[in-house]
């Protein structure tokens, strides 16, 4: 899978803190905007893309909302977005 690293806005040092890898294609992103597939301390995350790469897209849109709010256009695509606004309606 080709790596995939997110835009990433710095404003302080401590922005360093959100950054992770992607569990998938080891590109770098803000976990804020990232999918945790593995929850609490140990937290893994994905891209949005990389995540409808190896699930599907009808898992993606099946997640809460409260996931799906955080992930960018830039990442999933125009094609997996128009899904997601056709599917909210």
């Amino acid at each position: 899978m080709k790596r995939y690293d997110a835009p990433f806005e710095m404003r302080t040092c401590h922005d360093v803190r959100r950054m992770v890898v992607c569990f998938h294609c080891k590109g770098i992103g803000d976990k804020r905007h990232m999918i945790a597939i593995k929850p609490g301390r140990d937290a893994e995350y994905v891209h949005g893309r990389c995540y409808i790469t190896h699930e599907g897209l009808d898992a993606f849109l099946s997640l809460p909302h409260t996931v799906q709010d955080t992930i960018y256009l830039d990442d999933i695509g125009l094609t997996a977005m128009k899904a997601l606004m056709g599917r909210r309606g």
